[in-house]
């Protein structure tokens, strides 16, 4: 009876890399999930580039205007202002900031807890298993 033959890293390498391609090509053929990624990654760029654009155009999302209040889109404020004359798509970017950064954080302190739970109730087993899961 011949013995079982270690997998290489080089074996192993290349199934990973093999799994990798076959998530990418059926991803890559899912229409929907291709737009919803361009549309993600389109947000985030605006988003976390929001300082730039607060550059470029000269907004600044706590500056009270009260001679431009409740003003139309234009090009020196794309969303307009609100009634403090603040420009609305400065306010709109920060606000997204906030909130990619508390939902990024929710899922990676939720997935460390969840790791750590589950190494326990994997290294320990039976009641500290059951009483964990």
């Amino acid at each position: 009876m011949s013995m079982p033959v270690p997998l290489s890293t080089a074996t192993a390498t290349t199934t990973e890399l093999s799994t990798w391609r076959a998530f990418v090509r059926r991803f890559a053929t899912h229409q929907m999930a291709l737009i919803s990624a361009l549309v993600l990654a389109l947000m985030a760029l605006f988003v976390f580039g929001a300082s730039i654009m607060e550059t470029l155009f000269g907004l600044d999302p706590t500056q009270v205007d009260l001679d431009h209040r409740l003003t139309a889109a234009s090009f020196a404020h794309p969303l307009g202002t609100d009634e403090l004359g603040r420009d609305l798509l400065a306010r709109l970017l920060r606000g997204g900031q906030v909130s990619l950064i508390v939902g990024l954080s929710a899922a990676v302190i939720s997935a460390v807890i969840g790791t750590i739970v589950g190494l326990i109730a994997g290294y320990y087993g039976g009641r500290m298993d059951g009483l964990l899961m």
